[in-house]
C-alpha cells in the first residue's frame, strides 16, 4: 500500500526516518540492522540505539533458528527457546524488534517469549487455514511485493504432500 502512494522503498524509508529526525535526543532508537537502508541511517544515529538482526551483528540477535512443516519459526534467544505462530522470516524480525523494546524496559525472558508464543497473527494476513486436507496462506489484506514475497518464501519452506499454488 505504501508503495502504491510513494513508489519506491527508498521513498517509504525516507518519510519513515521523519520520525527519526523529530523524536527526543534522548530516545533509543530500535532498527533493524539486516536491511542496508536502516543499517545505513543506524550507523548515523546517536546513542542511545538498539540494532536487531538475523544476519548481523547486533544487540538482539537469535543464537539460532529453524522453521517448522508450516514454515513457522522458532528461535534461541537469551537461553531459552520461542515458538512463533506467524510463518516466515519477516515474523522472526517482528518478534526481534519486540526483543530490543523489551530489553529497553527490563521485561523478563518469560514474559517476552509468552507474549510472542500468544500472537497469533491478524485475519488475511500470513494466515495459515486447513481447507478440506489442504493448507491456504492467506496474505491478502493489503498485500504488496515485499509481503507477497515473504509469503512465497514461507510457502517454499512449508513441507508436505502435493502441489503448492500461489495465487
Amino acid at each position: 500500500a505504501h508503495l502504491e502512494t510513494m513508489g519506491t522503498i527508498e521513498n517509504i524509508a525516507r518519510a519513515k526516518f521523519e520520525l527519526l529526525d523529530h523524536i527526543d535526543p534522548d530516545s533509543i532508537r530500535v532498527l533493524n540492522l539486516d536491511d542496508a537502508i536502516l543499517k545505513a541511517r543506524f550507523d548515523m544515529e546517536p546513542e542511545p540505539k538498539i540494532g536487531y538482526a538475523v544476519r548481523a551483528d547486533a544487540r538482539v540477535r537469535p543464537t539460532g533458528f529453524s522453521s517448522n512443516s508450516l514454515g513457522r519459526i522458532i528461535f534461541q534467544y537469551q537461553g531459552g527457546e520461542i515458538h512463533l505462530n506467524v510463518p516466515g522470516l519477516h515474523t522472526l524480525y517482528n518478534a526481534l524488534a519486540a526483543c530490543a523494546i523489551a530489553e529497553i524496559f527490563e521485561v523478563e525472558f518469560e514474559s517476552v517469549r509468552d507474549a510472542l508464543q500468544s500472537y497469533k497473527g491478524k485475519s488475511s494476513r500470513m494466515e495459515i487455514l486447513e481447507l478440506g486436507g489442504v493448507t491456504v496462506i492467506d496474505d491478502s489484506y493489503n498485500a504488496n511485493p515485499t509481503s507477497m514475497g515473504y509469503a512465497l518464501k514461507a510457502l517454499a519452506q512449508m513441507q508436505g504432500k502435493g502441489r503448492k499454488i500461489a495465487i
